[in-house]
Formats: structure tokens, C-alpha cells, sequence
């Protein structure tokens, strides 16, 4: 039988191994993945929303320097934070659209770090609007639980992650004064 544990097809040793062809759904992008003698893609990680410190996050938004840099990469850290707060600002970084995948800043990042405080709460209520709009809807409308439930199903989280995350999302609710 073939060496994945999920196939039952017979390699035959004179032929091409088998390309193993299935659905792989990324936040709503569905992907062929190929597997088998074939280069395969990269498994992409389910995009899971800040859980870093939200107060983390304000300081290192608020302190760039006016230039934004080209780049959001260890050079701009503060030298105070770990690797694994780095990585997670990152990430926050990432979800919120802030920089790209090359850790390119986007035009939102530069309105947060440069604008006066009124473009700041209008950059951030918007922002948080377009990547957390399905748990908005049931925050105005269900219990704690609920929203937490859906917050957890929206996401993929769990446990302590799906906490600080909610964490996260209220904090800079109350920064973006969203009602």
C-alpha cells in the first residue's frame, strides 16, 4: 500500500509514483494541494486573530518613527520584547492588515502611526470593522457566551488563545470607541 496512511492504492514500481490531488480551504480560498513525487505547496496556517498584549500593540503602533520604514522587521522591535511577543505582534500585525506578507506596511499602519488622534480611532474602528465583522454583529446582539462561542468558531481558537484574543478585540474596540 502506498506509504500515506489515508491511501489504498498499490504503487506500481514501474510507473510514476501517484499525485495525490485534494481541496485545501484557506480563509475562504480553496487550493489544489499536491502531494506524492510532486513539489508540494506549503501548509498555510489557519489565521488565527491578535493575542498579544493590546497594550503591547498601541505602544509599538504609536512609537514608529513619522518615516514608517520600508520594512516592519526585528530592526524596529523594541529591544525589550522577546522573540515570542515579536512573533506575535507580527502576526497582529499580519491579520490586521497592517503589513503584508513581505512585512511591507500598509497605508491603515501608516494612518495609525502618523495620523492625529481622531484619524487614529477612525483608522482602527475601521480596520477592526473589516477583520473582526461577523463577531461585531453577534457582540451587539447575544450574551458573553455566545460571543464567545462564536468568536472561537469564527476563528479556530481555544483556551487561553481564544481569550486573549477576545482580550484583544475589546481592548482596541474601546480605543476605536465602536458601539
Amino acid at each position: 500500500l502506498c506509504e500515506r496512511s489515508n491511501c489504498n492504492h498499490k504503487p506500481d514500481p514501474r510507473q510514476k509514483p501517484k499525485t495525490h490531488i485534494k481541496m485545501r480551504s484557506f480563509n475562504n480560498d480553496t487550493r489544489l494541494v499536491r502531494s506524492g513525487s510532486m513539489v508540494r505547496e506549503p501548509d498555510r496556517k489557519k489565521t488565527v486573530p491578535p493575542y498579544v498584549s493590546y497594550k503591547t500593540f498601541r505602544e509599538f503602533v504609536t512609537s514608529l518613527p513619522l518615516g514608517v520604514q520600508e520594512q516592519i522587521d526585528r530592526v524596529v522591535w523594541d529591544s525589550r520584547l522577546g522573540d515570542k511577543t515579536s512573533a506575535q505582534l507580527l502576526a497582529a500585525l499580519r491579520f490586521l492588515g497592517l503589513v503584508s506578507l513581505a512585512n511591507e506596511p500598509t497605508e491603515t499602519l501608516f494612518d495609525l502611526a502618523t495620523g492625529n488622534i481622531e484619524d487614529r480611532i477612525k483608522a482602527l474602528g475601521s480596520m477592526l470593522e473589516k477583520r473582526y465583522a461577523f463577531v461585531i454583529d453577534v457582540l451587539a446582539d447575544g450574551s458573553r457566551d455566545a460571543f464567545e462561542e462564536a468568536f472561537s468558531m469564527a476563528f479556530g481558537t481555544t483556551g487561553d488563545t481564544t481569550r486573549k484574543s477576545i482580550g484583544f478585540f475589546l481592548h482596541a474596540a474601546i480605543d476605536a470607541r465602536l458601539s
